[in-house]
């Protein structure tokens, strides 16, 4: 079935948890173990290093991509009691679907739940996903409700808001946009949002193990209050220290237009389902969650009002979005390098590299072959495919042309707008561009 790595005391009845090493799964997995509970965890194959360890924790492999039919889920299901489905993704990548992730596997693990008599099923949901529901990304999680609600395990749905915390992919956007100058507010800024601590979410679902609802229950999950992106904003541009926000409003036209381009881009955080979502707000009745569970959320403005972001904070969330920045002009150099190459200084091209001594057939490969190269390497930047490896393939190709034009033309080093100098910046952005898009992709795979 999968590679196990710890074996905890057959003793106790134990927990499947879906998506353990995302940001939801892990945090309810760890409060799981702190209160004594056996875990199963399982974690997509392409995870190479487990996150965490513990002894009443158990990895298992299993990749929702795959996992459509109930016999797959069958083998996960031994001797466990209560199943909780944490797999979720914002946005859908070549590998990971929405239907797939949040439809197809679910649907199928609650079916052999009901199959091997699970007495719980928890679902970690999304606010939205109700008779409302618009975007891809909650009628795909709506369609797994749905299913649930048919099924004869006693089961929980929690719907949780924009969910923050410690590892947390959605409150950095806010933060790093909080941290500019003049504060960009997509359209009106009045949307309603409610965001909750992961705490008070695994709190829930702790509370929900311990004393189980006496019915089939869809719960909403918030913060105390509801604020909109405007006080959101505020909020977090006074925990950076400013005095006051400098808010700029972005007509609602351009920011459709950024999210159908950003659609476009292979890992953009913004696009058209995030702005769908964005423009229909995230906000609910806070009162049932404590009213079924016992737990009272926190409010966001309590969680940052009583502290300052630290320089690392800051740091971090500058970083976040220059990270993109950096990507755009790194590809723009490339494709452009190439483009100029074929069409506008031809001559030129050819002219330096019959001075490094190339001419006939190996000229016209040459000019061709690097021109081509170039383009490519910015469209590989632009798509962030496999940004380390593409990283060090940047620095050894920019080396290389360093290396040739030192040895054939050494005059270019004395040139006064610095044309080979400014390999040296370079070749450190490629170097920087790589760890930033490594981490952050693996951060995006857990």
């Amino acid at each position: 079935m999968a590679d196990t790595v710890t074996h905890p005391s057959p003793s106790r009845s134990t927990i499947l948890i879906t998506g353990a090493t995302g940001f939801i799964g892990e945090h309810i997995c760890r409060t799981l173990l702190d209160a004594g509970y056996r875990v199963r965890a399982v974690h997509r194959k392409s995870t190479r290093i487990l996150p965490y360890q513990h002894a009443d924790l158990e990895w298992v492999a299993g990749d929702f991509s795959n996992l459509h039919a109930p016999e797959q889920w069958a083998p996960y299901l031994k001797d466990i009691a209560i199943v909780i489905n944490s797999v979720g993704i914002i946005s859908e990548t070549r590998y990971q679907s929405f239907q797939d992730l949040h439809a197809r596997a679910p649907m199928a693990l609650f079916q052999a739940a009901e199959n091997s008599k699970v007495k719980q099923m928890i679902q970690i949901s999304a606010l939205g996903a109700d008779q409302k529901a618009r975007s891809a990304y909650h009628l795909s999680k709506k369609q797994a409700d749905d299913a649930l609600r048919q099924s004869s395990v006693r089961h929980l749905i929690l719907q949780p808001s924009i969910v923050y915390g410690p590892g947390d992919h959605s409150m950095p956007v806010f933060q790093a946009l909080a941290a500019m100058p003049v504060i960009p507010v997509p359209g009106s800024g009045q949307q309603l949002v409610q965001p909750v601590h992961v705490y008070d979410l695994a709190a829930a679902v702790l509370q929900a193990v311990q004393k189980p609802p006496k019915n089939n229950l869809t719960l909403p999950v918030t913060g105390a209050r509801p604020l909109t992106i405007d006080e959101l904003l505020q909020t977090l541009s006074l925990w950076y220290g400013k005095r006051k926000a400098r808010l700029l409003h972005i007509p609602n036209w351009f920011m459709a237009l950024m999210a159908q381009i950003g659609s476009l881009i292979p890992g953009a955080l913004f696009n058209r389902e995030t702005w769908q979502m964005l423009q229909a707000g995230n906000a609910a009745d806070a009162r049932p969650l404590e009213q079924e569970l016992g737990v009272a959320a926190r409010d966001l403005r309590d969680h940052y009002a009583p502290y300052s972001a630290s320089t690392w904070q800051k740091l971090n969330s500058g970083l976040f979005l220059w990270r993109h920045l950096l990507t755009l002009s790194l590809a723009l150099v490339w494709i452009a390098s190439g483009l100029v190459s074929l069409f506008w200084a031809r001559a030129m091209g050819y002219h330096l590299l019959a001075r490094v001594g190339l001419g006939g057939v190996f000229m016209d490969l040459a000019f061709y072959g690097a021109s081509l190269l170039d383009i490519s390497l910015g469209l590989l930047v632009l798509k962030r495919y496999r940004p380390y490896t593409l990283a060090w393939v940047q620095t050894l190709l920019v080396g290389l042309y360093t290396l040739v034009i030192s040895m054939a033309l050494p005059e270019y080093w004395g040139d006064p707008f610095g044309a080979v100098l400014k390999n040296v910046p370079l070749i450190s952005a490629f170097l920087v561009w790589g760890a930033l898009e490594h981490a952050w992709q693996k951060q995006q795979s857990q």
